[in-house]
């Protein structure tokens, strides 16, 4: 609860300060002109847009890791992350909600139900139908789909399987010796998949920290491409225009790794929930039009085709987004703020810092 009253007040120091420019900037003209020119390239902001977009979509799928079987929804990123990593084309195909449809799906097909339980008896028997004590999970082809469990728990697991399959319990399999094909290794253990649901533990901030580099890397691409461009057209040499964009490449990129990491952790803490009943009344004051038009932007879909489940996934979203933007400003002031403590600005100069920072997200 203290991390979430932290949490909330860092939320609440961002957001006023957006609304402190607004008077700051009557009263004050050497601000005014501060703010005329941006202190971000045309790359930059366009990295921070992209890394942006990027975050809240992420951000929507880490707000399940808060749930009392949060772990199950974290086991399942975690494992298809790593798949990834590693080059194969693999999707979190969950969301759907089907019954007894595949959590997972590597292009082959291949398709996957994740299982993470505290001991491998748990996680096999909750592949099995409670009633007919048969399998449970068989795809279109009529085939059963593969069981991932936690890495600690693959031997048990697979000599479980072996029993259900001689007992005639998996549809369409009879050798025993098939369990080793079916029963699949997750790549994280049950503790890991646990920790990761979790803000502040090491797997947690290894598991955000490598989505972060994916996104920062997105972010990089469009920063060198942009300000890349903008410099050929202003007339820069190419050796000129490749060092400019590759700095503010990297720029654009170090400050969405953070951006992403902090507000991924933040999510786990389910803190963006305190912020429902301003978002909703936004939503609400939208409409479904607009709502729909967010989650297309964000590329999220709401649980159902109904106005009220457009606007209450809109209002999730909006939340996301707050959480980010104000992140983002922090970071973004994060050495401005630090150069005030230090005694190297003044305050006039931090605000104008400031303005621009705001201004740009």
């Amino acid at each position: 609860m203290k991390n979430k009253n932290i949490i909330a007040a860092v939320i609440a120091f961002c957001l006023c300060a957006c609304a402190m420019p607004v008077n700051i900037l009557a009263a004050n003209e050497k601000i005014e002109e501060s703010t005329e020119k941006s202190n971000y390239s045309i790359g930059e902001i366009g990295g921070y847009l992209e890394g942006s977009i990027k975050t809240v979509r992420q951000m929507e799928n880490e707000r399940l890791f808060s749930n009392s079987t949060g772990h199950g929804f974290a086991a399942e990123q975690a494992n298809n992350l790593v798949d990834r990593l590693h080059g194969k084309n693999a999707t979190v195909v969950g969301g759907d909600n089907a019954k007894n449809g595949a959590d997972r799906k590597i292009l082959n097909p291949i398709w996957i139900q994740d299982k993470y339980y505290s001991t491998a008896s748990n996680t096999v028997n909750a592949a099995f139908d409670n009633e007919t004590g048969t399998y449970r999970y068989i795809d279109e082809n009529d085939k059963p789909m593969q069981l991932e469990v936690p890495a600690d728990q693959y031997d048990k697991a697979v000599e479980l399987m072996k029993k259900k399959i001689e007992s005639g319990k998996v549809k369409g399999v009879t050798d025993g010796s098939e369990a080793e094909n079916l029963v699949r290794k997750g790549n994280v253990t049950y503790a890991q998949a646990k920790n990761i649901a979790k803000a502040g533990t090491i797997d947690s901030l290894k598991y955000d920290a490598a989505n972060g580099v994916i996104t920062a890397s997105c972010a990089v691409g469009i920063s060198f491409a942009l300000d890349y461009a903008v410099c050929k057209l202003n007339g820069y040499d190419t050796n000129t225009a490749l060092k400019d964009s590759a700095i503010n490449g990297l720029k654009t990129g170090s400050v969405v790794f953070a951006s992403y990491v902090i507000s991924a952790q933040i999510t786990k803490t389910g803190a963006a929930n305190a912020l429902a009943p301003a978002t909703d009344a936004i939503a609400n004051q939208l409409g479904e039009n607009t709502c729909q038009a967010i989650l297309d932007t964000f590329g999220v879909t709401a649980p159902a085709a109904t106005k009220e489940s457009v606007i209450r996934q809109a209002s999730k979203i909006l939340q996301n987004t707050i959480i980010s933007d104000a992140v983002i400003v922090v970071v973004l002031s994060a050495d401005d703020i630090y150069n005030l403590f230090a005694g190297r600005i003044s305050k006039e100069q931090l605000l104008k810092e400031l303005t621009v920072a705001i201004a740009s997200v």
